[in-house]
């Protein structure tokens, strides 16, 4: 099989399973809706919540703007489905291929078999395809940073080649900032030997994407950069971070060993004989973790770029084994790439079927799909969410309706009685609520339900939609607004 064969085999492969995979409902983190898909929304359809990141102007515009003719696209194809919300998720597809190109070109240096391993695990290994599903700035930028890496270490390297990992580093950037230690370490690492050649193209390839940078920030009524700033003084000065959970600096640790599982163990092993020669991502994956380490609120997906180089590198790892047993006791290399392969899809399906993976495919999916029933009903008005928090539903990137949203017993910090309650429910013909909590006596009749879990404050809680007949009265419930409530709560 020829290299442009295998690789383009291996793209598909990471292309379909992924695609098979984006089918179900699902949030990973608000994040994915409110700061990128939602503004991508409003760009488009002209109405959706806005978070309070977005009222100080601590986001780049880049990933909504990016969204935006995707989401426009989907819907000119297919109106009456959520294919407008689906299609945006190509960009994160798009740096899982990224991912998967970039392990083979970089695992191939040590060999056909350790490239071919190392492509195969980036395509099918279960964080990699889920954190494909959905739009966050991590996914985006590792896919930004290492395929500049592959460029970066590898022989000859041009101009052109310099060139465009100047570019890509600059977007890794912009995407998350947070990266940029890492992406120091690298340019240090890989291109010292060469600085004299090599830092007028890197430089004029990162000039091109903070330019495009700054042009987004101009063209949405920012200062450029400013984002960056007001970031740095909310999380670091303010410390609003804190106030989403504060962890202890082995958290991370923690969270591997977690989603791992029984993996962990053999999957440190296996980075070790990669190593030696993958420093530079190695070290960029360690000090990337450490920076992350320091930092009181943790996430798992903060740690992406780390994650998915240690992945890379135990996939070489284990290619190196094979091919040094096989040269201990005389064996065909070639006759292991099948056991190989089957042990690390099986690997990789035994920990995506087990918890915590396993509720994570559809994490918080019932709420966005019975959001997303009410509003292609016809004569919704208005829609409460009753015990839930206010991106459990997936906002207006999923409602998809121009009416009032409302959030109803929100918090303890905003206090609602049942008064207030009966009060309000004339500005909405529509509930979504944990099952059980809305009786008949207020008027309401259970349309439809989702979910199974019996904890309501759990990823897949059993929901329903609750409706009445007639109309709204938006002045009854416009205290408890989605947007008004946040507001209170400088959310």
């Amino acid at each position: 099989m020829s290299n442009r064969t295998q690789i383009i085999l291996l793209l598909l492969v990471a292309f379909l399973v992924r695609i098979f995979a984006v089918l179900p409902f699902s949030i990973h983190h608000p994040d994915e809706i409110f700061q990128y898909l939602e503004p991508a929304h409003r760009l488009t359809f002209g109405y959706g919540t806005i978070p309070w990141e977005y009222r100080y102007g601590m986001r780049s515009w880049l990933v909504p703007l990016l969204a935006t003719p995707l989401m426009a696209l989907g819907y000119f194809i297919a109106p009456s489905t959520v294919l407008y919300a689906k299609l945006p998720i190509l960009l994160s597809i798009a740096s899982g291929l990224s991912i998967t190109w970039s392990a083979w070109t970089i695992g191939r240096r040590m060999g056909p078999i350790h490239g071919l391993i190392a492509g195969f695990v980036a395509a099918t290994w279960f964080e990699q395809i889920y954190f494909s599903l959905h739009l966050l700035t991590e996914t985006l930028a590792t896919g930004c940073l290492l395929p500049a890496a592959a460029l970066l270490t590898g022989r000859d390297v041009s101009h052109r080649k310099w060139l465009w990992a100047g570019f890509l580093l600059g977007l890794a950037f912009i995407l998350r900032f947070q990266y940029a230690p890492a992406i120091m370490l690298l340019l240090l690492i890989s291109s010292a030997p060469n600085i004299r050649r090599c830092w007028l193209p890197i430089l004029a390839g990162g000039l091109a994407a903070l330019i495009l940078s700054t042009v987004v920030d101009l063209a949405m009524g920012q200062v450029p950069f400013s984002w960056i700033v007001e970031n740095f003084r909310q999380n670091l000065i303010l410390n609003r971070s804190a106030n989403y959970g504060v962890d202890s600096p082995v958290a991370y640790l923690a969270l591997i060993w977690q989603y791992w599982g029984w993996a962990a163990a053999p999957l440190f092993l296996l980075i070790l004989p990669a190593i030696e020669k993958n420093r530079a991502i190695f070290w960029v994956a360690i000090l990337n973790l450490a920076l992350h380490m320091s930092i009181g609120h943790k996430e798992y997906r903060f740690i992406f770029l780390t994650v998915t180089i240690l992945i890379i590198l135990a996939a070489i790892g284990s290619a190196e084994l094979a091919v040094r047993f096989s040269a201990r006791f005389n064996v065909r290399a070639s006759y292991m790439i099948p056991t190989l392969l089957l042990l690390w899809l099986g690997s990789s399906t035994s920990l995506a079927v087990a918890e915590p993976m396993q509720s994570r495919w559809t994490a918080f999916g019932p709420g966005m799909q019975l959001a997303r029933e009410y509003g292609a009903t016809p004569g919704s008005c208005g829609l409460a969410l009753h015990h839930l928090r206010f991106w459990q539903t997936g906002g207006y990137s999923y409602l998809h309706q121009d009416i009032p949203t409302y959030l109803t017993g929100w918090s303890d910090a905003d206090q609602m009685n049942r008064q207030d309650f009966l009060n309000a429910a004339a500005g909405f013909n529509g509930i979504i609520a944990p099952q059980g909590s809305i009786t008949a006596s207020l008027g309401y009749r259970r349309a439809e339900c989702a979910g199974f879990e019996t904890d309501a404050n759990a990823a897949n809680a059993r929901l329903c939609l609750y409706v009445r007949p007639g109309g709204c009265n938006q002045r009854a419930a416009e205290h408890w607004t989605v947007q008004n409530v946040l507001l209170r709560h400088d959310q």
